[in-house]
């Protein structure tokens, strides 16, 4: 309520999971919090959409078919407006390779699945806190 009296436009968030469950609830999550949230199931879908929307924040899964998180993000990186957009790493994937291989790409944080409500609104808003 505040934002809209003062002009200030809600904060975008794109989130990539091949799980559909999971997408939703991610989203659900989210919008309690006031945020704009939309929602694609791979990689490549996300790379088309931020081809054409800008978003503020993107939640990407790490293994997804087509085009798995770690290789969208090299592209995303690569992409005009998009090599500063903050990224939160959501994924199964326990292993320090990969979520190391992510940090190199510039993420800003990592959740592990399963996680919690309070886990997923205590990362998203202390990312953009720090805006």
């Amino acid at each position: 309520m505040l934002d809209r009296l003062f002009g200030k436009a809600k904060r975008s968030i794109l989130i990539a999971d091949d799980d559909p469950a999971i997408r939703s609830l991610v989203k659900d999550i989210l919008d309690t919090q006031g945020y704009r949230v939309e929602t694609v199931g791979d990689g490549q879908e996300a790379i088309k959409l931020l081809g054409r929307k800008k978003f503020d924040l993107i939640i990407l899964d790490v293994h997804m078919p087509r085009l798995e998180g770690p290789q969208a993000l090299e592209v995303i990186r690569l992409m005009p407006g998009c090599n500063k957009m903050g990224v939160i790493i959501l994924s199964l994937e326990g292993m320090m390779e990969t979520l190391l291989d992510a940090c190199n790409k510039g993420i800003y944080a990592y959740i592990a699945k399963p996680f919690t409500p309070a886990t997923l609104i205590g990362k998203v808003n202390a990312y953009f806190s720090g805006l």
